[in-house]
């Protein structure tokens, strides 16, 4: 929420316009309904000149600066400068947006400043890591030829070299892999877990938490070939040769499979089961009934969920489960051809991968995805049916109560710059062509839809509903985003000023005051 003076200032020195009443994408062929936007630019700041880096949130849509001032820097957030240090590295927001935090060097020493706060010095500091809930930041900080981890201003043990640390998805634990002399450690919660060889570092890439953060897992290699699971401080051999996991599903239950001699088991919760040859790509379905993975044999390559095989492919990868975990999607190959497998049925075959577009709706019930002909010919496949042939399309996008879709197409490479060849294709409607669009995006309610337009080489607007908000010289390609009370939300840019713009929703008939 502004407060008075500043909406005051908001309104006297922004943009602020009414726009058209947005049409309805809830009932195709309806009038749209009366009402529109008010549209508020806050300015964030005067002209910056000699911006040496710059980083932006997605929530709250706030703008830092790295400013050049004479032969000093300075941090600028939303127009107020920090002080001025020596040199300052590129600054993090927290996932909520509102805390930032950089590296700042004064002379030969180097602080963390976390909301304008400077820390302990050090001979260097990098690797900003928030906690997911935004309450909690760590860091990997240099002494001399060592690295220690410093989270929520306490240092923890020296290392040689230190990777990832990562939080706890409530935030509370802290883990993170460190080498020491030739050996190596993960350390979870400040203390260390079981030297293995460096030689041995494919457990480095890390523990996994549960998703309430209450236990955690990982794999460590040895020289002499055998694996080792550590779960919840407690050493697990698991044979010898590769491993695949550790995993977690979502109420906190443990997989992981392992090669014992010439053949793979899955253990969970300790209870071994046969495999269907050799696994990879471990996992849980999205309710946490069933494990899934990939197998493989000397027929080929396939999927098995809950113990039950699907087809066998000379390929397969990218197997995505719906929402609610009762449908599956897995792209194959096969005679050089690419497809995607839907509940067991092969869509279209194509002559690149499909799999990386693909995406469910929310309600589960629709799948969708980019398919690609030689090298200039892609459609998006919707439900099974193609749409039409363009130079590019980007991933499909669902309203989330999944009665449409978008995408973002491409006419003309050649013309995408000066011919207004790009445009956003609605439910199998192409929409205005532009010189550019960015990826569309959906309001909660999913009746209304925005994205991103570039009119020409200095000129970018907001587009809701086919009306074009006020143009600015550039829209920043973190939004625009619609928040829960139907308020769209973006950065822009203009003559040197960042602008908060924020698109808010006039009343509507039946909805009664605001």
């Amino acid at each position: 929420m502004l407060d008075a003076p500043l909406a005051a200032r908001c309104l006297l020195t922004a943009a602020i316009a009414l726009l058209a009443g947005p049409s309805c994408l809830g009932q195709p062929g309806k009038p749209p309904p009366p009402g529109g936007y008010l549209v508020v630019a806050e300015p964030l700041g005067k002209p910056i000149c000699s911006c040496l880096a710059s980083t932006y949130s997605h929530v709250g849509f706030h703008v830092a600066l790295v400013v050049q001032r004479g032969n000093k820097q300075v941090a600028v957030l939303d127009g107020r400068e920090g002080p001025e240090y020596d040199e300052i590295h590129e600054p993090v927001f927290s996932p909520d947006g509102n805390h930032l935090a950089y590296a700042a060097r004064s002379g030969k020493k180097w602080v963390a400043i976390l909301d304008g706060q400077p820390g302990k010095g050090y001979d260097r500091i990098e690797r900003f890591v928030f906690s997911a809930d935004s309450q909690h930041l760590a860091y990997v900080a240099a002494r001399g030829d060592n690295q220690l981890v410093v989270a929520d201003g306490q240092e923890g043990h020296e290392y040689g070299q230190i990777y990832r640390p990562i939080f706890s998805p409530d935030g509370k634990r802290l883990a993170y892999s460190a080498l020491k002399g030739d050996t190596a450690v993960i350390v979870v919660d400040g203390r260390e877990g079981p030297e293995f060889s460096s030689m041995g570092w494919f457990g480095g890439a890390g523990a996994v938490f549960s998703p309430d953060g209450k236990r955690v897992a990982y794999a460590v290699g040895r020289d002499d070939g055998k694996t080792m699971i550590v779960v919840d401080g407690r050493e697990i051999p698991a044979g010898w040769g590769g491993c695949c996991g550790p995993v977690f599903s979502r109420d906190g239950r443990l997989a992981y499979a392992a090669q014992k001699g010439h053949r793979w088991v899955i253990l969970l919760e300790g209870r071994e089961m046969p495999a269907d040859g050799f696994v990879s790509g471990l996992g849980f379905t999205p309710d946490g009934s069933r494990v899934a993975y990939t197998a493989g044999d000397s027929r080929g390559r396939f999927i098995v969920v809950g113990g039950q095989a699907g087809p066998v492919y000379p390929s397969v990868g990218c197997m995505l489960f719906s929402p609610d975990g009762k449908r599956l999607a897995y792209d194959v190959w096969k005679g050089g051809k690419y497809a995607i497998v839907t509940d067991g049925q092969e869509g279209p075959w194509y002559d690149h991968p499909v799999g990386g577009s693909l995406v469910f709706s929310a309600d589960s019930k629709r799948v969708a995805y980019c398919g690609r002909r030689g090298d200039d010919r892609k459609v998006a496949v919707v439900d099974g049916q193609e749409g039409p042939e363009y130079r590019s399309v980007y991933r499909p996008v669902f309203s989330p109560d999944g009665r449409h879709v978008a995408y973002k197409a491409v006419k003309d490479w050649a013309k995408a710059v000066n011919d207004r060849e790009e445009l956003v294709v609605l439910d199998g409607r192409e929409q205005v062509h532009y010189e550019g669009v960015g990826e569309p995006v959906f309001s909660p309610d999913s009746k209304h839809l925005a994205y991103r337009a570039q009119k020409g080489m200095f000129s970018e607007c907001v587009v809701i509903d086919g009306q074009e908000g006020p143009e600015y010289g550039s829209i920043v390609d973190n939004g625009p985003t619609f928040r829960d009370d139907g308020t769209l939300e973006y950065l822009s840019h203009k003559d040197g000023v960042y602008y908060r713009v924020r698109h808010i929703p006039l009343l509507r008939p039946r909805e009664g005051r605001r």
